[in-house]
């Protein structure tokens, strides 16, 4: 996040600004709001959700799944029933 706010508003430093009591948390808020689409932040997490779809298996949505069923089908059974 710093480095995307850095990057836009250079040379400022929105996050020291902050902590130095230069602007407020709503300023430091707007300035995030405005980031660019496409800043350093936001393409590294659309690198790591593209990661983790490639490393996703098919099987663990039928763990999910089987995991689901057994919960509900567990919480209907009466203990000494």
């Amino acid at each position: 996040m710093e480095a995307a706010l850095c990057e836009q508003y250079s040379p400022r430093d929105p996050i020291a600004e902050y902590w130095r009591g230069d602007i407020t948390l709503r300023a430091l808020a707007v300035l995030v709001r405005g980031l660019k689409p496409y800043n350093v932040l936001s393409l590294a997490l659309a690198r790591d959700e593209q990661k983790r779809q490639k490393q996703h298996r098919p099987e663990d949505d039928l763990d999910v799944q089987v995991r689901n069923e057994l919960d509900s089908l567990s919480s209907r059974i009466i203990p000494g029933g």
